[in-house]
């Protein structure tokens, strides 16, 4: 059992040797593209900045599926490493690196809490063993993007009108 959690992290690891000098390929074949100019990361926070405006505007399908498609190019962890937005400053050797860290971070919990029994009251072993994983593993790989994290340039920033509509009407649809 143990040996199995070791192959797996050795397989995990040679992966990631093996996917980030791809990662660095593709990350020189897009600054020779010229998608890292300073022309395409001006129009990248424009559109961030659009898509910011689209959640806090009126309720559309469009809307929605132009920030959900901006949404998967930008965070999901997996689609973005190749489909991230030109002129983004996490390239894909960044977001691989957090991609690893996310995996790492599951397997070591995963690896520290076989064959243990969780006790907490009024919840079964099971299910206090998954709340016990989901409190080991959360915040580590959400830290870890927050170094690549970059705010939108003063250059860049916009203020909406409805930002505090947009804020509070979720805590007032929960009420």
């Amino acid at each position: 059992r143990h040996n199995s959690m070791m192959v797996f992290l050795m397989v995990l690891i040679g992966s990631f040797m093996l996917a980030s000098p791809f990662a660095r390929v593709y990350d020189i074949a897009q600054k020779r593209k010229g998608n890292e100019s300073k022309e395409n990361e001006i129009a990248f926070w424009r559109d961030s900045n659009r898509v910011k405006k689209l959640r806090l505007g009126a309720r559309s399908w469009s809307s929605f599926g132009s920030a959900s498609v901006w949404g998967m190019k930008r965070r999901h962890t997996w689609f973005s490493i190749v489909l991230r937005p030109s002129g983004d400053h996490m390239n894909s050797q960044k977001r691989l690196a957090t991609l690893l860290v996310l995996l790492l971070n599951s397997a070591v919990v995963c690896a520290l809490l076989v064959d243990t029994e969780q006790r907490l009251p009024f919840l079964s072993s099971a299910i206090s063993l998954a709340l016990m994983a989901c409190l080991l593993a959360f915040p580590v790989p959400f830290v870890f993007a927050l170094l690549f994290d970059r705010k939108t340039p003063k250059s860049m920033r916009v203020r909406f009108e409805n930002a505090a509509m947009g804020t509070w009407l979720g805590l007032i649809m929960i009420l």
